[in-house]
């Protein structure tokens, strides 16, 4: 029998490149040596043969097969070879061994997919996981509300806030200036501390003003620590009972009243100011893509602050409505309720008179020492068994005024314990007490050495003295003065009027005009104003100077207090609680020390004073307006590149 014979030579040159990888990987393994009798040792490399009964099926499980032209070599192979043991051992073999391979092969990639899919398996659990961590673990601004309960909580707030301003702005005019609730028993027991003063009201909003501007500064704590909605809460119940304590006008219920009201008046106002940017922060995470399309970055605008802006102007409006209604109630009250004839003879005793007998108003006018024996006359005149001090107004007209901002105020506080939730501003560990003391403590140091704080003081003080002028030298020596009693609602329902349109239009054009312009016309105007007031003679003939003055001063009332809040805004993105109680520090007492001085200085003197404030408090204003602006500037260029 010779040797088998070698099949490697039989299709040399059918084999291609394909055909001779794959029997280079797998001939290490089909290599069998064959010894035939007669002749000389040979050694013999087979393929594996893949066209075999025993792997017959395999071509229909194995879909990675190496080719056609791989299994028709293999065919070729079997077609040529004869029958012997010696080959069909050899075949056993490759064939055992073909099949050992493919399995080992099919066995590592059936494992590798399991691992694949053991991997993807494990990663998506694993992002589970991370998603269900992420969402129970508190971030460091607080949970996310959506847009409906965040424009809900809005709404009530300025619905009471709307309902607060109608109740307390007609009340501090009315008694700021003509000290309208302040009655005594009977002139024969009055005794000489609580003699009557035709300028009471305004000393008792001294000490309210007063005992706010501290309680401004103290109000940081209490509003960390039992929340805003309680802060809220509690200070419109204070209010109620400050308005209610005018049902009963004498020294022992008013007195505590103002005090009382002063030390909830800081709460109050940090409160609603830390709503307002709760709400704004948390409506700038759930913005949709259009309106974040809409939201211009070039002047370096951050997205919480345009959500500020808008949220700001509409607040601003809300207190201006409310500062319309209410000054519309008490006109029509007033109108329909005053006696005239002894309102006008009340008034005669608080002005000084000229040659032709007739009552000196405006810039002229200096107090009057009070006349008790003139007084009582006065009251014996007109049979007033209950003298009201000094307009004459009947009991039934105070009972009305008082009984309708108390219904104000209960409105307020009903719509902020129904409507608005529990705002989380972001996630704070509990601290002890006294730990929570101090920190606030070194806050309020730290904030008054702020340069950018003291730099911003002298406006916010000016706004308070500007505010009380009009609310005491403006309503008595001119309209008071001049028109009487009841036309001292009506006029200021103009200055509301104006200075809501002209806050909502200011808001939107500072993103287009330079701040440091609008500076200089409301500076421009309120220089104006004040010139006017100084050489005007109030006079029943012209009575539409008294709408106009009035109206323009709310102008610049609106320049000032918008451009002061976006300032805060701006230069404190996100420690903003501080400086906005020192700024409100600074306006209560710029009030306070009006209403002080409102018994004591001529109206001429007082004119000056204000226009000497009015330049010691833009001036330093103006340098750290242009300042921010510069570096805001830069910092937009910087990002745009």
């Amino acid at each position: 029998m010779g040797s088998l014979p070698n099949l490697r030579e039989l299709d040399v040159g059918n084999e291609d490149h394909k055909c001779a990888a794959y029997r280079r990987h797998v001939k290490c393994h089909l290599r069998a040596p064959l010894q035939v009798k007669g002749t000389q040792n040979s050694h013999g490399t087979h393929c594996g043969i893949r066209h075999t009964r025993s792997v017959g099926n395999y071509n229909a499980v194995n879909t990675d097969a190496r080719s056609d032209k791989c299994n028709h070599y293999f065919t070729t192979e079997v077609d040529v070879l004869a029958y012997s043991p010696a080959s069909n051992r050899s075949v056993r073999s490759c064939c055992t061994l073909h099949h050992s391979m493919n399995n080992h092969f099919l066995i590592r990639r059936s494992s590798k997919q399991h691992r694949d899919s053991m991997s993807s398996s494990g990663g998506a659990s694993s992002v589970r996981r991370l998603i269900a961590i992420v969402r129970s673990t508190p971030s460091k601004t607080g949970p996310i509300y959506s847009r409906r309960i965040l424009f809900r909580n809005f709404a009530a707030l300025c619905l009471s806030h709307t309902m607060i301003t109608a109740a307390f702005i007609p009340l501090f005019t009315l008694q700021g200036s003509l000290s309208i609730w302040w009655l005594q028993p009977d002139f024969s027991a009055i005794t000489q501390v609580f003699q009557p003063n035709l300028e009471i009201g305004s000393l008792l909003l001294t000490c309210l003003f007063a005992t706010g501007s501290i309680s401004a500064l103290g109000s940081l704590f209490l509003v960390n620590r039992v929340g805003t909605n309680w802060s809220l809460i509690l200070s419109y119940c204070g209010t109620c009972v400050f308005i209610g304590l005018h049902l009963y006008p004498n020294a022992y219920t008013l007195i505590p009243a103002y005090l009382f009201m002063g030390v909830w008046l800081g709460p109050l106002v940090e409160a609603r100011i830390t709503c307002l940017m709760a709400l704004s922060t948390k409506l700038s995470f759930v913005m949709t893509e259009q309106e974040m399309g809409e939201i211009d970055f070039s002047h370096g605008l951050r997205k919480t602050e345009v959500v500020v802006h808008k949220l700001s102007r509409g607040l601003q409006i809300a207190q201006d409505f409310g500062f319309i209604i209410g000054n519309m109630a008490t006109s029509l009250l007033i109108w329909y309720t005053a006696k005239p004839d002894s309102t006008e003879s009340l008034l005669d005793s608080m002005f000084p008179m000229d040659s032709n007998g007739e009552r000196v108003c405006g810039s002229a006018v200096c107090p009057l020492p009070f006349n008790y024996d003139a007084m009582k006359i006065t009251y014996d005149q007109y049979n007033m068994s209950s003298p009201y001090q000094p307009l004459g107004i009947s009991c039934r007209t105070n009972t009305i005024l008082i009984s309708v901002f108390l219904g104000f105020c209960v409105m307020g506080v009903t719509v902020t314990a129904t409507f608005m939730d529990h705002i989380k501003v972001s996630v704070q560990k509990e601290t002890p007490f006294r730990t929570a003391c101090g920190s606030t403590l070194r806050l309020i140091q730290d904030t008054f050495k702020d340069h950018r704080i003291q730099l911003v003081a002298p406006l916010y003080i000016f706004i308070g003295l500007e505010q009380g002028f009009m609310y005491t030298v403006f309503s008595k020596s001119y309209v008071a003065c001049a028109l009487g009693v009841k036309s001292i609602s009506l006029v200021f329902l103009s200055l509301g009027v104006l200075q809501s349109i002209a806050a909502f239009t200011l808001s939107m054009i500072l993103q287009h005009i330079r701040r440091h312009i609008i500076i200089a016309v409301g500076f421009v105007f309120q220089s104006c104003l004040l010139l006017v007031l100084i050489i005007w003679k109030p006079s029943r003939d012209d009575p539409a100077l008294f709408y106009v003055v009035p109206a323009a001063w709310g102008v610049c009332n609106a320049i000032w207090d918008t451009l002061s809040f976006t300032l805060i805004v701006s230069v404190y993105p996100d420690a903003w609680q501080a400086p906005f109680a020192h700024c409100y520090f600074f306006r209560f007492l710029g009030l306070a020390f009006t209403f002080g001085i409102h018994s004591s200085l001529c109206n001429w003197v007082k004119l000056y004073g204000l226009t000497a404030a009015m330049v010691i408090a833009v001036l330093p204003y103006t340098w750290l307006e242009m300042k921010h602006d510069a570096r805001r500037r830069l910092k937009a260029q910087m990002a745009a590149l």
